[in-house]
């Protein structure tokens, strides 16, 4: 089977390249304007135990990484990204503090609500082997209750030609992963928290 995936012309790796984001609440869901983003994984703790002269692990609690998760935008004149960030911060509770009667503060509700739907797609080729349309999403990312922890709005030099920069942090409680099978090409959610664990032997798309 391994020697079959370079001999064969039809099967193709995932590529680093071929990824969309969409941040539900930024213009056009910010999709061409996100330059780099890193997929979510995760970790689990091993507790250990000794008995007598051995040594035994367990495994314990499953942490998301990386948490925040990372997200650079280029930073277009038309739409603003960084006057639309501002937006959604100022719409997660966060007032600058003009006077004293001003006592609002973020809340978690606010803030997700504010950021919207956070997705990370990793998408085909742009032509699929026998006449598929390609372009469609093989792996789909959707970060859970996210909402932004951190942005850093670029840095500027006379001696630098680069595109300005916008640093985004998303904090979020977990995420589920949808991928499309090869074998079946039928599409299958795999919620990672919940199902960690559940056995389906019609899955090829699991973390075992």
């Amino acid at each position: 089977m391994a020697d079959k995936f370079w001999t064969d012309a039809t099967l193709e790796p995932k590529r680093g390249y071929r990824f969309i984001v969409t941040i539900g609440n930024m213009p056009s869901g910010a999709t061409y304007y996100v330059k780099s983003v890193n997929k979510p994984g995760l970790e689990i703790t091993a507790k250990e135990h000794m008995y007598l002269g051995h040594r035994f692990h367990y495994p314990g609690l499953v942490k998301w990484t990386p948490n925040p998760i990372d997200i650079k935008l280029i930073d277009p004149v038309n739409p603003d990204a960084s006057q639309n960030l501002s937006a959604i911060i100022q719409a997660s509770g966060y007032k600058i503090p003009k006077n004293t009667a001003q006592v609002t503060t973020m809340s978690k509700g606010a803030a997700v609500g504010a950021l919207g739907t956070v997705v990370i797609k990793q998408i085909s080729e742009s032509h699929g082997p026998q006449g598929s349309n390609g372009g469609e999403a093989i792996e789909t990312w959707t970060l859970n209750n996210p909402f932004i922890v951190g942005v850093s709005f670029g840095e500027l030099a006379y001696d630098k030609e680069d595109l300005t920069e916008i640093a985004l942090k998303i904090q979020y409680d977990w995420c589920t992963l949808e991928t499309k099978s090869p074998a079946t090409n039928v599409r299958v959610v795999s919620d990672l928290v919940r199902n960690l664990g559940q056995e389906d032997s019609s899955l090829t798309t699991r973390f075992k």
